[in-house]
């Protein structure tokens, strides 16, 4: 959750908080505190966030490698589906690759998240997007580590049909099971939020908090496939469509929390970057 609060809420704001804001964000989605002193000290620790001392408050903000490392990730998140296909993929060969175990796994993790699927240990393709960064792991250890190629099906044909392939390489049935676990879940919550009930802007902060949570986390295992590789009637198309009305709905007033509760060292957090608005394909202030 501290992950999903800093891509959704903190970075977009200007970078930082005030650890007694996150604290009290936190508490809305029913963390406590203990827990959250614990995630950020782990996540510091990591090098994905630094902290500075400023008077007797704290302030986190994401550290560089934490931004390089999460920024494409973050940006796939609010990506909407079926982007121009070239029918091109992109193709990373390891080049003299020998991590350690926990290394390994990490580096694996940094390309999943920009859409990579695994053929073999050191062998990871997605579908190229045009104007994208192959690599997409700046920050990463791969990113001296990796000869990066371009190919396509015709070109340079794989063992199977590409359905197979595809099956093989990434989970697409369990993307598939969790997005649809997501729908039955958040339709009622659209069904509530198109009948306009009054609510606090802590408790909009909060259930915007919950949904974005829960969608995040498909959305970085899903590889993001063109809809022409996909099943028929993708569960993913409703998915993200769902997530975009609900947080269309619920963004006036959880920006007003935002930008009235939630602090910086020199006083309240400042409103979104203009980029923010470009999420789900464009948003609304009001």
């Amino acid at each position: 959750m501290v992950v999903t609060i800093f891509g959704d809420v903190i970075i977009p704001h200007g970078g930082e908080v005030a650890l007694v804001s996150l604290i009290e964000a936190a508490s809305l989605v029913g963390i406590s505190e203990l827990a959250i002193r614990s995630a950020v000290n782990r996540l510091a620790d990591d090098g994905w966030l630094v902290s500075e001392a400023h008077g007797r408050c704290s302030i986190f903000s994401i550290s560089e490698q934490g931004f390089l490392r999460s920024i494409v990730p973050m940006r796939r998140v609010y990506q909407c589906p079926d982007v121009q296909w070239t029918g091109q993929w992109n193709i990373l060969i390891a080049k003299e690759w020998d991590l350690e175990r926990d290394v390994y796994a990490q580096a694996s993790h940094d390309l999943q998240w920009a859409g990579y699927g695994r053929v073999c240990d050191n062998v990871f393709i997605r579908p190229q997007i045009d104007g994208d960064n192959m690599l997409c792991c700046a920050g990463s250890l791969l990113e001296k580590k990796v000869v990066c190629f371009m190919g396509s099906v015709k070109q340079c044909p794989i063992n199977g049909r590409i359905e197979e392939v595809i099956n093989r390489v990434w989970d697409i049935s369990t993307v598939a099971a969790r997005y649809m676990a997501f729908n039955d879940c958040y339709s009622p919550l659209l069904e509530e939020l198109s009948k306009s009930p009054s609510m606090r802007s802590a408790q909009a902060f909060a259930l915007r908090l919950f949904m974005m949570h829960d969608f995040r986390r498909i959305r970085i295992i899903d590889p993001l496939l063109p809809l022409s590789l996909l099943p028929r009637d993708w569960d993913g198309i409703k998915a993200f469509d769902l997530a975009r009305k609900i947080y269309q709905a619920l963004l006036p007033l959880s920006e007003h929390y935002i930008t009235e509760f939630m602090n910086v060292r020199d006083g309240s957090m400042p409103a979104a970057q203009k980029s923010f608005y470009e999420r789900f394909g464009g948003l609304s202030p009001t």
